[in-house]
């Protein structure tokens, strides 16, 4: 028989988070019905899911919280979740408080327990205001999918019916590329993305060959889908988004969620980081005047 020691001990990691995420944390912070230090709940769940992480990214990257900020000097709400380039500096106030430049984070993630239609729609708009912000004058001159940061939400359940979720309505006023690439929902399912034909509605240069390539992918981790058209040229396509119920093994679901977030982070296109960008001064007050 064919031994599989990467697919136990990768597995026996799913298991072990989504234990610790939906009974063990319970049985911590929960007296009966009465959930006891709310805060520390919370943060149990961020530690076991940066754990999780942690076990899944290389060596040059890191997993933390707190607050983005980028050279316009914008800054966001407080991130349960950061995965950012371990080389890059993070910025330390009162030994506390952790501050990641915008340039250095790949992905940003909301952890959540029990959500109500409204509250699920006030976390996705918090993601999409942090994908919003971390996008640079740079990105948008390449492909925004690749340059984009990966936005997820993970909760233990939800207070309403998976299938009824409109998206179109969450995001009013959103561009599509600000939307989420993941939500886990670990007792009921996920949302991702799948190409489907009527996706590609306003083509104007693909047959139909192409098309079909893209739609049998079964999964895909953005919300968008850029194509080249030329060396100048591009062309955007909106994608569909895909509902996963859970119907067996819940691990399968965490393990497509780690795959498109090892996907992203390995696709995204970095952006140099250079400190003095976040130094709003223009000098012009030290210039001197050169006589001849």
């Amino acid at each position: 028989m064919k031994h599989e020691i990467i697919k136990e001990l990768f597995y026996d990691q799913l298991k072990t988070f989504e234990y610790v995420f939906t009974e063990q944390s319970e049985k911590i912070f929960k007296n009966g019905k009465k959930l006891i230090h709310p805060a520390e709940f919370g943060h149990y769940r961020e530690k076991c899911t940066k754990h999780l992480l942690e076990f899944i990214i290389d060596d040059n990257k890191a997993v933390g919280d707190g607050f983005i900020v980028n050279p316009k000097n914008e800054i966001s709400t407080q991130c349960d979740i950061v995965v950012y380039d371990k080389n890059t500096p993070k910025f330390i106030k009162d030994n506390f408080l952790q501050f990641f430049p915008s340039e250095c984070v790949f992905a940003v993630g909301e952890i959540k327990s029990g959500l109500t239609k409204s509250e699920f729609k006030v976390a996705l708009r918090k993601l999409s205001n942090i994908k919003k912000m971390c996008q640079t004058e740079d990105s948008k001159a390449r492909i925004k999918e690749y340059n984009s940061i990966f936005s997820f939400l993970i909760c233990k359940n939800v207070q309403f019916d998976l299938r009824k979720v409109d998206f179109d309505d969450i995001y009013k006023g959103i561009d599509n590329s600000f939307r989420h690439n993941f939500i886990l929902i670990l007792k009921k399912g996920c949302y991702t993305y799948q190409m489907v034909e009527e996706d590609f509605k306003n083509n104007t240069f693909l047959d139909k060959e192409t098309i079909d390539s893209f739609t049998s992918i079964k999964t895909y981790c953005y919300p968008t889908f850029t194509v080249k058209i030329n060396d100048i040229e591009t062309q955007r396509f909106n994608v569909s988004s895909l509902l996963l119920t859970l119907e067996h093994d819940s691990a399968d679901l965490i393990a497509l969620f780690i795959r498109h977030l090892i996907t992203a982070i390995e696709l995204h296109k970095e952006t140099h980081f250079n400190v003095t960008s976040y130094y709003h001064e223009d000098f012009k007050n030290y210039y001197l005047e050169i006589k001849d």
